[in-house]
């Protein structure tokens, strides 16, 4: 049977993009089925009593700026976060997700905004810009933008954040394979090891 695995990740979490550019080619070199899990990291946070101390510190931001350009040139992967990213609506984000989710279109919607947003430095501060993007490259960019609009969204993006917190998690990325959580862009590896042994 093949393992579930579980990618809980926030737009807004620049290594949450560092990721998602590994994941899906992990599922599939070891067979895993993925789910992909939009979650609201500052909510998470404070549902646990984190704190983004990434933001909070001007040093470590720095370095987690120089941290992040590493990451990417050892992926192959460009890095140039949006100008806008303070002016993006998170949670409009992570509600498309969901509704893309429900057809059945989150993994190509998720690898767009990631890459929108970190990889090519586009403005997705307005819902017609972020319908645009997604026009673009095929996805029903306004109708999805519509729905996320939808109150419903907002509770079911609630309850995720509350699920992520039962979960135990604490932030974004993390990656759940069955009850064992990995967290972090930097425990992949380890992710992947213990992928490779449920199937050896």
């Amino acid at each position: 049977m093949a393992a579930d695995l579980a990618f809980y990740f926030d737009f807004m979490s620049p290594y949450s993009y560092l990721a998602q550019s590994q994941i899906r080619p992990l599922a599939e070199r070891t067979g895993a089925v993925l789910r992909y899990e939009p979650v609201p990291v500052r909510g998470l946070m404070e549902r646990v009593g984190n704190r983004p101390t990434t933001m909070e510190c001007q040093n470590k931001l720095a370095y987690a700026m120089q941290d992040m350009g590493r990451w990417a040139a050892q992926y192959g992967i460009p890095f140039a976060p949006a100008a806008k990213l303070r002016q993006t609506d998170a949670g409009l984000l992570l509600r498309g997700a969901l509704a893309a989710r429900d057809k059945d279109l989150i993994a190509p919607y998720t690898h767009l905004i990631f890459e929108a947003l970190w990889g090519e430095g586009k403005d997705l501060s307005e819902p017609g810009l972020i319908a645009a993007v997604l026009d673009e490259a095929g996805l029903p960019g306004t109708r999805l933008m519509e729905e996320a609009r939808d109150a419903a969204r907002a509770d079911e993006l609630e309850k995720a954040a509350d699920h992520a917190a039962e979960k135990g998690l604490f932030g974004t990325p993390s990656c759940l394979l069955g009850e064992a959580l990995y967290f972090g862009n930097d425990r992949l590896g380890f992710l992947e090891d213990a992928l490779k042994r449920q199937t050896a």
